[in-house]
């Protein structure tokens, strides 16, 4: 495109008067545009116009005057019209064979009405923009004057103007042979401002009109600006098709010359290739292209290497907005392209970031890198996280029954948002509240309680055989609560406890504790537990053959003669149980208990044990000889033990003497089971542990003042003998030596090697 400028030798106005085709053209609706329009009122003073078809097509240009010449055929022509005398002009267009002609009117400046100096500048534009601007008059019809970014231009307006327009306009360099020239972007593309003017206001003082920085104009492409600075032209290639850029050899870009290309927009740009030819031409380093910004790319000599940067000072800012929904805040951002990594991270407790959306109902996802073209919000999307945090606490109730203790803390994970999925645990003896599922918060801080109850228990009361009536009662797991006591009777016997089936012994005496503390179904049963009380008047009519229970216990009460225990005894023997347990610790009148004719009383009796009464005060010889008797407590009121009163127990275990004045020969010889005994006999006679060979311990009182030869003969397991007075001494009689030898308490209970023949003749040391 080349610029012509023509110089007229005088001041003028200009007037549009009429467009058409000429005499020998048909009209087809082409109009010649004056500075874009296709009417203007008035144009004064040393004024430039655009002319163009308004078809947008090249055409050879002329004005008819005696001194202008045909302009060369182009889409539009820059015409100044100065120091022309008032007259009229006609322009002529000619394209495709077709003429086309516009009349134009000059006419005079009005003189200064002051009697100033005429045509004085009397408004004053100050550009506030960073752009180039044109100031037009009444609309578009008359361009004023032009102002360089942050210029001051003072032109003069004649009264009676009703507006004054400020365009905003946008001018690159572009590539034609050697020479490079202005191009007006399209008026769409432009931004215009009008501004009011009071002719008043302007007859006599001088107007300041301050431009406005307008808003950027929206490109409808991106473009890319060359410069070559080095000493060779160069050659413009598209680097995808290896294509010259205008596809014209003749399209070089000139050493110290620049030029713009439109370049597809909002995509990966493959980028473009500066040589002389595609093969040997230097690539520029692909980038992406966005629309409305103009990108720079510098050709030079003593650099190989050719990349594209943005000039940012070309395209506007807008404010983009972050709504989080929830997630932390993200201040608001001023850009006009917005890249993914330039939005700072925001972050939700329970959620996960999914991207950003353009619409708060969260449709349509925000793609980047993004152009900017007003101000915009964003939204966060999230989603929930699938291993949010939360917690089960399990407690367990007190025996108190009104308070629970923290028994296990069990942590959970599950959705944001979602339900838990608490459940409760297997404790013996509780059963879990009902409870409710709780919606996971975010935080992690959801916590289930789940509170355990003890189990209750009926306990029902079995008279087993008895009378009467007691009533159930409710018992709790693992809490102690007496018994009820027993109101069931039954005659010739005596309750003695509670058991746990109608035939075992009592584990519960009455209003005992009762403890549940393990298995059981939800209720349980106790039997009353009965001792068969046999005084001197029923002692004939038991028939203790016929009881069914393996283990029972005998209580005999009243007063009773030998004669009656005999008689019992006799019973004893045609018993099928077992065990059995003899007590007359309530029996009265009985002070001796013997055999006659040295036959044992109780023997062959499946007698487990035996309790005697403290009126007791002689145990004969055999009474109690071959009975299956496991223990024996034999109190101080015994004053004798006869010979083989317990001979051949096997079964006895322990016994225990507390006050005998004698023990009889062989008191308990065979007692093979016996393993400790206490004695405070004051004469233990000769073999009365004969053969107790399980005998480990013997513990003597402070009452036995002689131990008579063999008194533990054959015992060869006895390793201790200890002597409840420790201040006391002992001496024995040495056969062999034939002289007494001092024992002390220490010697007996260390000297387990010496025991055997040591405790024979042994004797008390009063004092020396």
């Amino acid at each position: 495109m080349k610029r012509m400028l023509l110089v007229w030798g005088c001041i003028f106005a200009l007037g549009f008067l009429s467009c058409g085709s000429d005499d020998n053209d048909d009209d087809d609706n082409i109009s010649i545009l004056v500075n874009g329009a296709e009417t203007v009122a008035a144009v004064e003073t040393d004024q430039s116009v655009l002319l163009r078809l308004s078809n947008g097509v090249p055409a050879a240009w002329s004005v008819s005057d005696t001194s202008v010449a045909t302009l060369s055929a182009t889409t539009g022509v820059s015409v100044h019209l100065a120091a022309q005398a008032a007259g009229s002009v006609t322009v002529t267009a000619t394209a495709g064979g077709r003429h086309y002609t516009r009349a134009l009117q000059i006419t005079a400046q009005s003189s200064d009405p002051n009697g100033g100096t005429a045509n004085a500048p009397n408004v004053t534009f100050i550009n506030l923009s960073a752009y180039k601007v044109v100031v037009c008059r009444d609309g578009l019809s008359a361009e004023l004057t032009t102002a360089a970014p942050g210029a001051t231009k003072s032109v003069y307006v004649a009264p009676g103007t009703t507006e004054i327009t400020f365009h905003f306009r946008y001018s690159y360099c572009v590539l034609d042979d050697a020479d490079s020239g202005m191009v007006w972007l399209d008026v769409a593309d432009s931004t215009a401002y009008t501004y009011p003017v009071d002719s008043a206001d302007i007859v006599s003082d001088t107007v300041q009109v301050r431009i406005p920085a307008p808003k950027n104009p929206q490109f409808n492409a991106a473009y890319l600006k060359v410069a070559n600075q080095s000493d060779a032209p160069i050659s413009l290639y598209n680097g995808n098709t290896q294509q010259k850029v205008y596809g014209q050899e003749k399209y070089y870009i000139q050493p110290g010359h620049s030029g713009v290309y439109a370049i597809p927009p909002d995509a990966p740009f493959d980028g473009f290739r500066l040589g002389a030819t595609p093969t040997s031409a230097t690539p520029v380093a692909p980038f992406y292209a966005v629309s409305g910004v103009l990108y720079a790319c510098v050709f030079s000599a003593d650099d190989d290497s050719v990349t594209a940067t943005e000039e940012n000072w070309l395209r506007e800012s807008f404010t983009v907005s972050f709504e989080t929904n929830g997630g932390s805040a993200i201040p608001p951002l001023t850009a006009s392209l917005v890249e993914a990594t330039l939005i700072p991270a925001t972050t939700r407790e329970g959620y996960y970031f999914a991207g950003w959306h353009t619409d708060p109902e969260l449709q349509r996802a925000a793609t980047f890198p993004r152009v900017m073209t007003a101000d915009t919000t964003l939204y966060a999307k999230w989603l929930e996280n699938t291993n949010t945090a939360y917690t089960v606490r399990h407690f367990l109730q007190n025996t108190d029954r009104s308070t629970y203790t923290l028994q296990d803390t069990e942590p959970q994970t599950g959705t944001t948002g979602a339900a838990t999925i608490a459940a409760a645990k297997a404790y013996r003896g509780f059963t879990a509240q009902p409870f409710a599922q709780e919606t996971i918060a975010a935080d992690g801080t959801t916590v289930i309680d789940i509170y355990y109850d003890r189990n209750a228990y009926t306990v029902t009361f079995d008279a087993n055989d008895g009378t009467g009536h007691t009533q159930t009662q409710t018992c709790y797991y693992g809490v102690p609560q007496p018994l009820k006591p027993n109101t069931f009777t039954n005659p010739d016997y005596t309750f003695i406890g509670w058991a746990v089936s109608a035939t075992d012994n009592p584990v519960y005496d009455n209003q005992a504790d009762l403890l549940i503390d393990g298995d059981t179904p939800s209720g349980i049963t106790l039997y009353a537990a009965w001792f068969y009380t046999v005084t001197a008047a029923t002692a004939g009519s038991i028939d203790l053959a016929s009881i069914q229970p393996d283990t029972y216990t005998i209580k005999v009460k009243g007063d009773i003669s030998q004669d009656t225990l005999a008689v019992l005894a006799d019973k004893m023997k045609s018993s099928t149980a077992a065990s059995i347990t003899l007590d007359m610790i309530e029996a009265t009148g009985l002070t001796a208990i013997t055999a006659a004719n040295y036959t044992s009383l109780f023997a062959d009796c499946p007698l487990n044990s035996v309790a005697v009464p403290e009126t007791l005060e002689i145990i004969g010889d055999n009474a109690f000889a071959q009975c299956g008797i496991t223990s024996v407590t034999i109190p101080a009121s015994v004053r004798t033990i006869g010979e083989y009163a317990f001979g051949n127990c096997s079964n006895l275990q322990s016994a225990e003497i507390n006050g005998a004045e004698t023990i009889g020969n062989r008191a308990f010889i065979n007692c093979k089971s016996l393993s400790s005994i206490t004695i405070n006999a004051e004469i233990i006679d000769s073999n009365i542990f004969y053969g107790c060979t399980s005998l480990t311990v013997v513990y003597i009182g402070n009452r036995v003042i002689k131990i008579n030869n063999s008194a533990f003969y054959d015992c060869r397991n006895l390793k201790e003998v200890h002597f409840v007075d420790t201040e006391k001494r002992w001496r024995y009689y040495d056969y062999n030596s034939r002289i007494y030898i001092h024992v002390t308490v220490t010697d007996a209970a260390t000297n387990a090697s010496n025991l055997k023949s040591m405790i024979n003749n042994w004797y008390k040391v009063e004092e020396e």
